[in-house]
């Protein structure tokens, strides 16, 4: 990481932190890594184990050129983070510098069994492998064109970050237009970021590899629940056809 750390802090019995960071990057693994190397870090224990996260508040500002957490890539990055109650509140979310995803959520340890997160991002007027590319290597080269329109919403709940991401629901909205789509390397991608397993039909499919396509609209409207995504309005529309589709997809 290479930032620069402005702010101050009061050691009360509520102690607080005002905070910004500046900088080319910070790779948050760096500073709540497990340091026995046993596992991924437990987020309730290291909320429990500080007297800042479980008794105090923070509130800071960032402002980044890269921005890291695990397999989440972000690009110019600004924003607020709220540190409360056993809360995280992050707002003025902004990522990349023109025509910027903007975003708000909240990551919650209160409830002792699980760990809660929510958010909500949209954007205008965004090339597809820009915002892909929050996500890392998963979807590279599996979509090209530019969002007219994108908004997504989302929740979760687990003991680990690890089940957090594999119980992500929600709801997805998109216009697409004028690009390439590789059905193939999409689904790879979404079965390797949330550790999705084949089931045995699927395995014994034999899948042609047909590459990437090229489409002039892609826009619908997605409900994503345990595994299943839902949709009553998905239009896909090439040079040649268009076509609407209304239904479930067991992912």
């Amino acid at each position: 990481s290479k930032i620069l750390f402005r702010g101050k802090y009061k050691n009360e019995k509520q102690p607080e932190l005002l905070l910004k960071l500046t900088g080319k990057a910070l790779i948050v693994d760096e500073f709540i890594s497990n340091k026995k190397g046993k596992g991924e870090t437990n987020l309730k224990d290291l909320f429990e184990q500080s007297h800042l996260l479980s008794k105090g508040k923070s509130k800071i500002s960032i402002d980044l050129e890269h921005l890291g957490f695990k397999w989440i890539t972000l690009r110019e990055v600004s924003g607020k983070f709220i540190l409360k109650d056993r809360e995280i509140l992050f707002n003025q979310f902004r990522v990349g510098l023109n025509n910027p995803i903007k975003g708000t959520g909240k990551l919650s340890v209160k409830n002792p069994e699980s760990i809660r997160f929510e958010t909500k991002l949209k954007a205008n007027e965004i090339e597809a492998e820009d915002f892909l590319a929050m996500f890392g290597e998963h979807f590279k080269g599996g979509l090209t064109g530019k969002f007219k329109k994108l908004q997504l919403s989302a929740k979760s709940s687990g003991r680990k970050i690890s089940e957090n991401i594999r119980t992500l629901n929600g709801q997805l909205f998109f216009g697409l237009t004028n690009g390439k789509i590789d059905t193939k390397q999409l689904k790879l991608g979404l079965f390797d970021l949330f550790d999705l397993e084949t089931s045995p039909k699927q395995k014994e499919k034999k899948e042609t590899d047909e590459g990437p396509t090229d489409f002039k609209k892609i826009s619908g409207d997605f409900v994503y629940v345990g595994g299943i995504a839902e949709t009553e309005n998905f239009i896909y529309e090439t040079g040649y056809r268009k076509s609407a589709i209304v239904g479930k997809f067991d992912l």
